[in-house]
């Protein structure tokens, strides 16, 4: 056994501490190469939101949850320190971030259209789906509305009609699926109050428009990763079937570090400055990497949220700005640390009560 000089307590016990602390980082890192991670896996795999969801506190008290808790606090903090002491002293990074920001900014609204149009006609070829491709619609009027849908976003004055029809669509999914299953996907209403917004008010409300696409793009993410959580069991058939998802690793054990690096990655996106870029760049990366593995579908499914976390990256977070204020960035970094864990209880506290409402288990 080797001792510390002069304490005389084994080293072991410190080593063996930062060893597991250096896998957990590796298994970070490991999530943000997988090309599967985020898959959505009511597109590929068996279902059932009837199905009560993981106990919560089975999920809380689970074999890595916890442990991932305790990883990921020191995560976040560094992670908010340096974000804020760049916003304030990195004269130069910031000049050059806000030169591409304002350069970018001004053709936001013609990148989205250019996505929705791409996305419309793409769903409309399939001709059976609700905005995504697990909602299934027998209803024949739906593809000729999105292809409507499409001609419409083209031009900047009416695509505020195609961000009508968007929320309609999802309303339409309501009635067919439930408000629950529906929770996954405010992505799509972030979209249409963007496009509503920017057609009827231009540049003159971009940043309230982008703020509320960041937003609900954040929450659907928070969301998705919430889901991990509560059913793991709907992706293990995929693991199976796919071990190279999941490079040997348990199935319990990707999971959770699935679900912490989207949770994560979305909470970055929706409150720091520079880091939300960094987030939105790597959800970007493995959203486009998923399909080579998956496929048509993936690409389809995932076309909306790729071309918006584009966006995300070469545009200014107002949100950052309250926190980038405080003259000391170990507060904020303090603050930003509760703030994760009391999202991460919010969200969850939510996901439960949202599926006792909505099916009564």
């Amino acid at each position: 056994m080797i001792s510390m000089p002069g304490f005389g307590k084994p080293t072991q016990p410190v080593l063996q501490r930062l060893s597991f602390l250096a896998s957990q980082f590796a298994i970070l890192c490991f999530i943000v190469c997988s090309s599967a991670a985020l898959a959505h896996v009511k597109w590929f795999a068996p279902y059932d939101l009837l199905c009560p969801p993981r106990p919560l506190f089975s999920v809380v008290y689970g074999t890595f949850f916890l442990t991932f808790c305790g990883f990921m606090m020191p995560v976040i903090f560094v992670t908010a320190y340096i974000d804020v002491l760049l916003a304030q002293r990195a004269h130069g990074l910031n000049e050059l971030v806000t030169k591409v920001s304002n350069f970018f900014e001004p053709n936001a609204f013609l990148l989205l259209r250019t996505g929705v149009f791409l996305f419309l006609l793409a769903v409309s070829y399939m001709g059976n789906v609700l905005l995504t491709p697990e909602l299934q619609t027998e209803w024949p009027w739906v593809r000729w509305l999105q292809l409507l849908m499409a001609l419409l976003v083209v031009m900047p004055k009416t695509a505020f009609l195609t961000a009508i029809g968007l929320a309609f669509l999802y309303v339409c999914a309501i009635y067919q699926y439930g408000w629950f299953h529906l929770l996954d996907y405010p992505i799509f209403l972030g979209v249409a109050a963007y496009l509503f917004i920017m057609s009827r008010y231009g540049e003159e409300k971009s940043a309230l428009a982008l703020t509320v696409l960041r937003v609900l793009t954040g929450v659907t993410l928070l969301w998705a990763g919430m889901e991990k959580f509560a059913y793991p069991e709907w992706s293990f058939p995929l693991l199976k079937e796919r071990p190279s998802v999941s490079l040997g690793f348990d199935p319990e054990f990707y999971m959770v570090a699935a679900g912490f690096f989207e949770f994560t990655a979305a909470f970055l996106l929706m409150t720091v400055s520079i880091a939300a870029r960094v987030a939105s760049a790597l959800l970007l990366v493995i959203f486009s990497a998923a399909v080579p593995e998956f496929g048509i579908v993936d690409l389809v499914g995932h076309f909306v949220i790729i071309i918006v976390l584009i966006v995300l990256i070469f545009t200014h977070n107002p949100i950052a700005d309250t926190f980038n204020a405080f003259k000391n960035p170990t507060s904020a970094a303090a603050l930003f640390v509760v703030l994760y864990f009391a999202a991460l209880a919010a969200i969850g506290s939510l996901f439960y009560a949202a599926h006792w409402l909505a099916y009564g288990v």
